[in-house]
């Protein structure tokens, strides 16, 4: 399978969408009391993708602090994926086995595609400098900037589900897995920043349709 060639990702972008605003745009301020707890800081002059990135700092100092504490280890997951994820269908047990998985360094399970808008959240947090979040927005967008070049698993996403699958199945390109994404993004040296524009993108797309 192969390791995408995302250096004309930019390009792609403008050339397809270049009036569309992908200003980062998530829940900010946070609204989430637990998030501002844990954050801890004032937050006045911040961008919003400034706080963010922060934030994912902040969760891998958590991680990095918890040293193999269990307990820990679930709390911080529920921070990343519950309150500021907005996640809430994973079972405790869930979460149990997502934290068995970092504390064990069996990364390669967390990488898989079920579950995958939960655990990538999870593994950007975990090392932010080798993974990134990849939900139904993400794929979206790169599925329409690279049709048939590339084919994206597309996470269960909360619009237009049924065009979203048609449009994936008629693709012709090569399977990407996750790992193989992350390291394509990598490879651009903005990764975090392009990370962010695919989800603003994304859900225009969602939004307006999947032209």
């Amino acid at each position: 399978m192969p390791v995408p060639d995302f250096s004309d990702i930019e390009q792609r972008i403008n050339d397809k969408y270049p009036n569309v605003d992908l200003t980062y745009n998530w829940d900010y301020p946070p609204t989430n009391q637990a998030i501002r707890n844990f954050y801890g800081e004032p937050i006045d002059g911040l961008t919003e993708e400034e706080f963010t990135v922060r934030l994912f700092q902040k969760f891998n100092e958590a991680f990095q602090n918890a040293a193999g504490n269990k307990d820990r280890i679930k709390e911080i997951i529920n921070l990343i994926v519950y309150h500021w994820g907005g996640i809430h269908g994973n079972h405790e047990e869930t979460i149990e086995r997502y934290a068995d998985n970092l504390i064990n360094g069996n990364l390669q399970e967390m990488e898989t595609d079920t579950g995958i808008a939960s655990k990538s959240k999870i593994l950007a947090a975990w090392n932010p400098n080798h993974y990134y979040i990849y939900d139904a927005r993400v794929a979206i967008a790169l599925q329409k900037l690279y049709f048939n070049i590339y084919r994206f698993y597309i996470p269960t996403p909360q619009g237009n589900v049924d065009a979203v699958r048609e449009e994936l199945e008629r693709s012709q390109g090569e399977a990407v897995t996750y790992p193989e994404f992350c390291e394509g993004l990598r490879n651009t040296q903005n990764g975090s920043q392009l990370e962010k524009k695919l989800f603003m993108l994304g859900g225009y797309i969602e939004e307006n349709g999947l032209k």
